[in-house]
């Protein structure tokens, strides 16, 4: 069972706006993981590695041509979404984990 904390709420919500937002945009239920191609627990080092990668393989002024470059500046703008909001969700939405002998 998860506990949310009265002070995350506000977060929680914004989230839900934000991927209700993302499916009313792309037409269909967003799934950053698999736009990034890593697995749902993966670590933040291993997301933020792919993301460069995939980022620096479909940036818009790499491509030549009209219709690639729209079709490059579209999975750009999909990759930089679900990278946003899995670094959101990691940092601000996980709880915090402490070292055994701090508490």
């Amino acid at each position: 069972m998860m506990f949310i904390k009265k002070s995350s709420l506000p977060l929680v919500v914004l989230t839900i706006i934000l991927l209700k937002n993302l499916e009313e945009t792309l037409g269909a239920v967003f799934e950053p993981y698999k736009v990034l191609g890593v697995h749902r627990r993966a670590e933040i080092g291993e997301i933020r590695k792919t993301y460069k990668r995939l980022a620096k393989e479909w940036h818009p002024d790499k491509v030549t041509g009209d219709k690639e470059k729209k079709d490059a500046e579209a999975k750009f703008i999909e990759i930089n979404r679900a990278y946003e909001l899995l670094r959101y969700i990691i940092f601000y939405m996980m709880p915090i984990k402490f070292p055994n002998d701090v508490f």
